[in-house]
C-alpha cells in the first residue's frame, strides 16, 4: 500500500491532484489511501479519509509513504526507517518546508520532490531513506545545526538553508521534544498488540461461512481484512461515528463485501437476536459494564458462539503504579480486570480458557525505550517462555501479567434469575 498524508492544518490539493491522476492513468497500481486533511480536491480513483487520530497503523502497513514537508511527519518516518518521498507544501511559512528538506536531503536523509509534476520519476525508489541508528540524536542535531544560521558547513553552496521563521524553528523544537516518549509507545504497543493477535489468532482459525461481531473495532482494519479473507462476514461495532469512517474509508475495495460497520453501543446492539458465530474484540471489555455487554452479547450471539478478547489485568502493582502516574493515557471509563470481573464473564461462558501474557516479558520495555526493537524482541520472546513456565509452576502468579486471553463457548440467553454472578475458582486458573 502507499500512504498519502498531507498533515491536518495547510491545504495541499496539488499534491493529492498529482497522485489521483496517477493512479487514474495507471501509472501507480498499487493500492493508494490517502490523508487529505482541509484541501478541497476530493480524489476519484484512490481510497481518502481527511484526518486519522493516529497514522501509526497506515505506517506500518505501507510499503512506500508520499507526503507534505511537515517537520514532525519527516522526523517520525526517518526514525521509523520508512521509505518515503517528501513534497514541500509552497504554502508553508516561509518556505520552511523547502528548506528543511534541502538539509535533511544533502545529508541523505529522505529523498524529496520539489515539484509536483516530477513524482511520477520518483515513485520507483522504495529504499528506507536512511541508515538511521536507533537511539541516535540525529534530528536534535539536525535542529542545532539549522539553527545555527550562517554556520552550515556540512549544507551544499547555493541552497541558503536558513529557516527564515522562528516559527519553523520552534516546529522542529518541538517535534524533537518528548520523542523519545512517543516513539516508545509507537513501537511498543504495535508490538504488543501483533503479539496478541498472534495468540487470537488460533482461535479463530475455522472462520468459513461464519457470522464474527468484531466489538470496538475503532480505525486499525487489519484483523477484520484477515478474518474476511479466511472466510468470514465481519460486523464492526463501534460507538464513535468518526472512527467507523475512517475504518470504512481504510478496507480495500475488494473486503468491503464481506466487511460492515454499525454504529452503535455495545450494551444496547442494533442487531437481530441469535445473529453471529463468533465475537472478538481487544482491549475493549475493560471499557464497558461487564453484566450489560455480557447479556447483549448472549442475545446476539447464537447458543454455543465462541467468545475470544483479549484484556488487561488490574493486579500487577507496577502496571497499576504506572496507570496512575499516566492518567493523560487513560479513558475515564477505564477498569482493567479483576479476578471477581473474570467470575462475571465467567457465568456467561462455558468451558472458559484463560491465557495469561506479558509478565517477565516486560523486562524488554527499557531495550524499547533505548530504540534496540530487535534486542527487546529476543527478550520478550525468551521471557515468554520462563512466563509460561512460572504460571504452570506457580498459578498465583498469573495475576501479575499484563494481559489476558479469555475465550470459550457463550451459553444462551438467560433470564434474570439465571444471572447471577459464578462464585468458586475460575476455569483455567490451575
Amino acid at each position: 500500500m502507499i500512504f498519502v498524508t498531507v498533515g491536518t492544518t495547510i491545504p495541499f490539493d496539488e499534491l493529492i491532484q498529482e497522485v489521483d491522476r496517477l493512479v487514474g492513468e495507471g501509472s501507480i497500481t498499487e493500492d493508494v489511501f490517502a490523508q487529505i486533511g482541509s484541501g478541497t480536491y476530493e480524489p476519484r480513483h484512490v481510497r481518502w479519509v481527511r484526518y486519522v487520530p493516529t497514522i501509526c497503523d497506515q505506517l506500518d502497513e505501507a510499503s512506500l509513504v508520499i507526503c507534505h514537508g511537515g517537520v514532525g511527519t519527516v522526523f517520525e518516518l526517518i526514525r521509523l526507517g520508512k521509505s518515503f518521498i517528501a513534497v514541500p507544501n509552497p504554502r508553508a511559512a516561509g518556505g520552511h518546508q523547502r528548506d528543511l528538506l534541502c538539509a535533511l536531503e544533502a545529508e541523505g536523509l529522505c529523498r524529496s520532490c520539489y515539484d509536483v509534476r516530477s513524482l511520477e520519476k520518483m515513485l520507483t525508489w522504495k529504499q528506507p531513506s536512511l541508515p538511521y541508528k536507533p537511539g541516535s540524536s540525529l534530528p536534535r542535531d539536525i535542529w542545532r545545526q539549522i539553527s545555527d544560521g550562517g554556520s552550515r558547513p556540512r549544507w551544499p553552496s547555493g541552497t541558503g538553508i536558513v529557516l527564515r521563521p522562528v516559527s519553523a524553528l520552534r516546529e522542529i523544537q518541538r517535534a524533537t521534544q518528548r520523542r523519545p516518549r512517543r516513539t516508545f509507545r509507537r513501537r511498543w504497543y504495535p508490538f504488543v498488540n501483533h503479539e496478541l493477535s498472534q495468540c487470537m489468532r488460533r482461535w479463530l482459525s475455522q472462520l468459513a461461512g461464519t457470522r464474527v461481531l468484531y466489538v470496538g473495532c475503532g480505525v486499525s482494519s487489519s484483523m477484520a481484512r484477515e478474518m474476511a479473507e479466511r472466510g468470514a462476514e465481519v460486523w464492526c461495532l463501534d460507538i464513535d461515528p468518526e472512527l467507523l469512517r475512517i475504518f470504512q474509508a481504510g478496507l480495500p475495495v475488494e473486503s468491503r463485501s464481506r466487511i460492515h460497520v454499525v454504529l452503535g453501543d455495545a450494551h444496547a446492539m442494533p442487531v437481530e437476536d441469535a445473529f453471529f458465530d463468533v465475537a472478538f474484540g481487544k482491549a475493549i471489555v475493560h471499557h464497558l459494564d461487564i453484566a450489560r455487554f455480557m447479556q447483549e452479547l448472549t442475545r446476539v450471539c447464537r447458543p454455543g458462539a465462541r467468545f475470544v478478547f483479549c484484556e488487561p489485568l488490574h493486579m500487577n502493582p507496577v502496571i497499576r503504579l504506572v496507570r496512575w502516574l499516566t492518567p493523560e493515557l487513560r479513558d475515564p471509563d477505564e477498569h482493567p480486570l479483576k479476578p471477581a470481573d473474570l467470575r462475571l464473564i465467567g457465568s456467561f461462558v462455558s468451558a472458559m480458557e484463560l491465557e495469561y501474557k506479558n509478565f517477565l516479558s516486560l523486562l524488554c520495555i527499557p531495550a524499547f525505550r533505548m530504540n534496540w526493537p530487535g534486542f527487546a524482541s529476543a527478550v520478550h520472546n525468551a521471557m515468554g517462555y520462563v512466563d509460561r513456565f512460572l504460571f504452570r509452576l506457580m498459578p498465583p502468579s498469573r495475576w501479575m501479567a499484563w494481559n489476558v486471553i479469555v475465550s470459550g463457548e457463550l451459553r444462551g440467553a438467560r433470564t434474570t434469575e439465571d444471572k447471577a454472578v459464578a462464585g468458586g475458582p475460575l476455569q483455567g486458573d490451575g
